[in-house]
């Protein structure tokens, strides 16, 4: 599980080998502050487990717009080093 980015008490991260999946849409987990989810690098939610309000998305949503070229750049590192 590789883990991209720990911020204000959520951890974003990769499960292992999911980038590695042919046609698997871009994206990432986030565990924390009591919950998880998982949203689209395009920044829809993916996932919602429902333990999260909308504040605490909010406040993920904005992580992740300001880190979502490097994750994407992972993404595809990771995927490429397959090939």
């Amino acid at each position: 599980m590789p883990l991209l980015l720990e911020k204000d008490g959520y951890q974003f991260y990769f499960k292992k080998g999911e980038p590695l999946i042919p046609f698997k849409k871009p994206h990432v987990h986030v565990r924390g502050q009591g919950g998880s989810i998982q949203f689209y690098l395009t920044g829809e939610i993916k996932k919602n487990n429902k333990s999260l309000g909308s504040s605490k998305i909010t406040e993920i949503q904005a992580i992740l717009k300001e880190n979502k070229k490097s994750f994407l750049a992972i993404w595809n590192k990771i995927k490429l080093a397959k090939n």
